[in-house]
């Protein structure tokens, strides 16, 4: 008896995960039991849930995960095997009700959510509508309930956006209580910002407090390596570009940060001017996928371009140093074209407002305001017209919106016999 006691009270604080069937939550299960009832245990029962954490977790307790994929196999290890008969037992009424509480979040958004650290899914189930649930732990999902609308995903967030290329983009992305387990928190939240669409949110919540995140991260912090952001200046310090911290809810048994997913990032340096004669592309935008562009190479610029991250832009452009036109610029090498990628980093600008002849060798003046995504390699060439089309779309409302203003800035119809790239203020 005495042992499976051990082990009843091992099986309640694995690794930093809440075994008892919640959606994804690592953390401690109190189950209407108080917290300061568990720092009663003695010497050797503590000496006993600590060996049998580590027999779990299937590493001496002091190793640290050295790489990406370390942790995640880890993490999987750890939330396997024993613990995740745990997951599918009932819940105490309290946290079904906090849980419900982050399925409404997140259902204020819109109907679809992708949720992070599903585990078996409790939690996804709980939203409606569509749903895809992430996990790294193969176990989990094999043991989660099927519910009609509902999908599950093994792996990395991180790498999720590889699979997601060419669907339809999520209202919200939810970390339930796995936010203090990721091994890169910054990139995990870019890569949910990267499928959530303009306006949605992401979330990291969990259902027992921040506090209740540091104590395993003071027990355990290779398991747990991070605590939750208990600022909004915090929250801004973490958040990639595309996304914007605007809630913090931190009570004793609650946590919920909320990012809302901006259509743009604006340039960090300010506007970006680029100025060159129109060169030779290489037949694409306008032959294969219905986008014509002219074109600016890198070596028009001296290399200044090197630093400038690959991806899609928008702003103005004009021609002749007169005629002005929207501009949505892609600067990268085109990955997806497999074997005929860009052997420079260029400037592709589709203008959608230019419908005169080809004006090749003509000076063309770019201003780049917002980004708008980062370059990817798209899996056909559907996919990436349909990218096409929505970065499009996206761009020509913000430039009809936020950034019109800048369709007479000054630095358009500057002249220059030289090709230029420079940064001015905003």
């Amino acid at each position: 008896e005495g042992l499976r006691l051990h082990e009843m009270l091992a099986l309640l604080l694995v690794g930093g995960r809440l075994v008892t069937g919640w959606s994804g939550p690592r953390g401690l299960c109190r189950a209407g039991v108080r917290r300061a009832r568990w720092r009663v245990l003695s010497t050797s029962e503590d000496a006993a849930f600590a060996a049998h954490e580590a027999a779990l977790r299937g590493a001496p307790g002091e190793t640290s995960s050295v790489s990406r994929e370390a942790h995640n196999a880890r993490q999987a290890a750890v939330f396997s095997g024993n613990a995740v008969e745990s997951f599918v037992a009932a819940v105490p009424a309290d946290v079904e009700a906090r849980l419900e509480r982050i399925a409404a979040m997140a259902r204020a958004s819109g109907e679809s959510v992708l949720d992070v650290g599903t585990g078996t899914g409790r939690l996804a189930r709980m939203y409606g509508g569509r749903v895809v649930g992430v996990d790294v732990s193969r176990s989990m999902l094999d043991a989660a309930t099927p519910q009609d609308g509902v999908e599950y995903w093994h792996g990395d967030v991180i790498d999720y956006e590889t699979e997601w290329v060419g669907s339809e983009p999520f209202d919200a992305a939810v970390f339930n209580a796995c936010f203090g387990n990721l091994f890169d928190q910054r990139a995990s939240l870019a890569a949910a910002a990267a499928v959530v669409r303009p306006g949605g949110v992401v979330l990291a919540t969990h259902p027992l407090g921040a506090d209740f995140v540091d104590e395993l991260r003071a027990r355990d912090a290779s398991v747990v390596p991070h605590s939750l952001p208990r600022s909004l200046e915090s929250l801004a310090t973490l958040s990639p570009p595309f996304l914007q911290p605007d809630v913090l809810i931190d009570e004793p048994d609650f946590y919920a940060a909320r990012w809302t997913r901006r259509a743009f990032a604006p340039l960090p340096d300010g506007l970006l001017v680029l100025r060159g004669a129109v060169a030779r592309g290489y037949g694409r935008g306008s032959k294969k996928l219905g986008f014509p562009t002219a074109n600016l190479p890198e070596d028009l610029f001296q290399g200044l371009l090197a630093d400038l991250a690959t991806g899609v832009y928008c702003g103005f452009a004009a021609i002749d140093d007169r005629l002005v036109s929207r501009a949505v610029c892609n600067v990268g090498f085109s990955p997806t074209f497999a074997g005929a990628e860009n052997p420079l980093k260029i400037v592709e600008a589709h203008l959608p407002d230019y419908e005169g002849p080809d004006f090749y060798d003509r000076p063309l003046t770019l201003l780049l305001a917002a980004f708008l995504r980062p370059e990817r390699k798209f899996p056909s060439f559907p996919a990436l017209l349909a990218a096409i089309s929505g970065d499009v779309r996206n761009a020509n409302e913000i430039l009809e919106t936020d950034l019109a203003s800048l369709r007479d800035h000054p630095a358009l119809f500057e002249t220059t016999a030289t090709a230029a790239a420079r940064w001015i203020p905003r």
